[in-house]
């Protein structure tokens, strides 16, 4: 066994006091499932069975058939959705880049435009003199 030091606020600490009093576990207790149960979280998104038993240990509800079948499907949809926001960042990122171009070809255009404005202006004074 390893033991550690945490610090909590006064108000962390006098909700995980309430609450461990609540369903009758000591901190401690509490604490190590609560690492058991965040390690069980991760693993699973890495798709590594790893810590499922310990946390059906811990007192969760061990995962049925249907279960694992909605978990890999909220897993798909939200690979999914991921995929469909990096597609749709891409895109505004294209039309971000657009928007500068033209931005640029429009200060081109305008500068050319007084250019052209000032030679013509020059020449018609010149012919005045």
């Amino acid at each position: 066994m390893h033991q550690t030091t945490v610090r909590f606020g006064p108000d962390l600490w006098e909700a995980l006091e309430a609450e461990c009093a609540e369903i009758g576990v000591s901190i401690a207790q509490y604490l190590r499932e609560a690492a058991v149960a965040r390690m069980s979280y991760t693993a699973g998104r890495r798709k590594q069975p790893a810590y499922a038993d310990a946390l059906v240990a811990a007192g969760a509800v061990p995962p049925t058939a249907g279960m694992r079948l909605e978990y890999e499907l909220a897993g798909l949809q939200a690979e999914s959705a991921a995929r469909l926001a990096s597609e749709h960042g891409l895109d505004a990122l294209a039309v971000t880049r657009q928007g500068e171009q033209v931005r640029t070809r429009a200060r081109e255009v305008r500068a050319e435009s007084r250019r052209l404005r000032d030679e013509r202006t020059d020449l018609q004074w010149q012919k005045r003199r």
